[in-house]
């Protein structure tokens, strides 16, 4: 089973809304000062019923959102979105943001147990660079969730970025 933001609220997250508004400022501000800005998607998906051993979905994401929030700089922001959680990386290039995908995706990873295995969920997440890859708002999320469906294809915890 796909998470998506529909199914679940988080206090500690940006709305959808307000992520979407930041991360158009970020974009304009990209271009003006001729820097980058990436977005990761990060979902989860569930391996049954029972995946999250009596945990709460909601309480899964906020705790996966906290987590998240640990990891990066003061400056990142973090949004709930359709796919599940959004993260955008102020200054960072493709190259930062397969990285920091990748370290986020340990942390979580380290935090529940190797592989996930008693948990029963796998991380996803995908990810799309400003301007390389997208040179608008939507180009960006369009290409970020190509990619986290990329990732939602493979078996096993995956962070996919358009190289």
């Amino acid at each position: 089973m796909d998470i998506s933001s529909e199914q679940w609220k988080v206090p500690n997250l940006v709305n959808k809304e307000q992520f979407n508004r930041l991360l158009e400022m970020e974009l304009k501000r990209s271009l003006r000062y001729q820097s980058f800005t990436s977005l990761l998607l990060v979902g989860a998906i569930l391996n049954g019923e029972r995946a999250l051993g009596g945990e709460s979905l909601s309480s899964f994401m906020d705790k996966m959102a906290r987590l998240l929030r640990k990891e990066l700089r003061e400056t990142d922001i973090v949004g709930a979105v359709e796919k599940g959680i959004a993260v955008i990386l102020i200054q960072s290039d493709k190259h930062i943001a397969g990285i920091v995908g990748r370290r986020l995706l340990t942390w979580i990873s380290d935090y529940y147990g190797s592989n996930n295995t008693g948990k029963g969920f796998n991380i996803k997440i995908g990810g799309a660079c400003f301007p390389s890859h997208a040179t608008d708002f939507k180009g960006l999320f369009q290409i970020a969730e190509e990619m986290l469906e990329r990732s939602k294809q493979r078996d096993g915890n995956l962070v996919s970025v358009l190289e």
